[in-house]
């Protein structure tokens, strides 16, 4: 038995499971319930702009994962290099806005760091498994 199904359907969820994380973010970033002084969850800085990009990501994630498998994968390696290239944006920033426009601090710069390498191994290293005959 091949299991080549499984993974596809795997690689496609955890796409979908990401965008639907970034999506629920971005909209749990306009709660002022749970954005007391404009952190998130009291530790994430975020703003209008920054929940807006969490939601086009989130949707970016689900569209391309419902498209297949090889769009999930190359969503998984654009998203991973654009975080990765946030969070070292983020190291040289600190505290202070991205760009001088978008709100982000170090727990940000973290965060962003672990989605972006997570992302990164699911679009170039994941690959299907078969069980050994």
């Amino acid at each position: 038995m091949v299991l080549d199904g499984f993974g596809m359907i795997m690689l496609r969820s955890l796409a979908i499971t990401y965008g639907i994380a970034f999506a629920v973010i971005g909209m749990l970033g306009f709660l002022p319930a749970v954005t007391p002084s404009g952190l998130l969850f009291g530790v994430f800085a975020v703003d209008v702009l920054h929940n807006l990009i969490h939601l086009i990501t989130g949707g970016v994630a689900v569209g391309m994962a419902v498209s297949g498998e090889r769009t999930a994968r190359l969503y998984f390696r654009v998203f991973g290099v654009i975080y990765l290239v946030v969070a070292a944006f983020g190291l040289y920033y600190g505290d202070n806005a991205l760009l001088g426009a978008i709100a982000h601090n170090w727990a940000d710069v973290a965060l962003h760091l672990a989605a972006a390498l997570i992302a990164l191994y699911l679009g170039f290293f994941y690959r299907r498994r078969t069980p050994a005959v």
